[in-house]
């Protein structure tokens, strides 16, 4: 039985939003805000195989999908699927460093809270 949870934050004015689904077997994440979602970066990580990476052409959210999904995947130990999608109309790099910060901030709770309160409950 899936179950879902959202982690959300506003930064220069837009939302950026989590959702991750806990399958029975694995995670899925769809990561966006900004100005427009979109997919941009697709990343997943299953234990004990290559990471599958692919990055769109002029998108830069790659580095955010492979960060989550090698985090999430090596906490929970399952297959974890992020899908992320950032924009803001002319971001400076000093804009793109607060968004990178938040995201790490959003993970970084996901991580304590999903642990501490069990949010990932594998079914055997």
């Amino acid at each position: 039985m899936e179950r879902y949870r959202e982690i959300e934050r506003t930064l220069l004015g837009r939302k950026i939003t989590a959702r991750i689904c806990f399958l029975d077997e694995g995670i899925n994440v769809i990561l966006t805000g900004g100005d427009k979602s979109h997919i941009g970066a697709v990343s997943g990580r299953v234990p004990g195989q290559d990471p599958a990476d692919l990055e769109l052409p002029g998108h830069r959210e790659g580095v955010l999908a492979r960060e989550w999904a090698g985090k999430l995947s090596k906490a929970w130990r399952t297959p974890v699927w992020v899908e992320c999608g950032i924009h803001y109309e002319n971001l400076d790099k000093e804009g793109i460093s607060r968004v990178l910060e938040t995201c790490g901030e959003m993970l970084e709770e996901i991580l304590d809270k999903g642990q501490k309160e069990d949010w990932y409950q594998q079914q055997v």
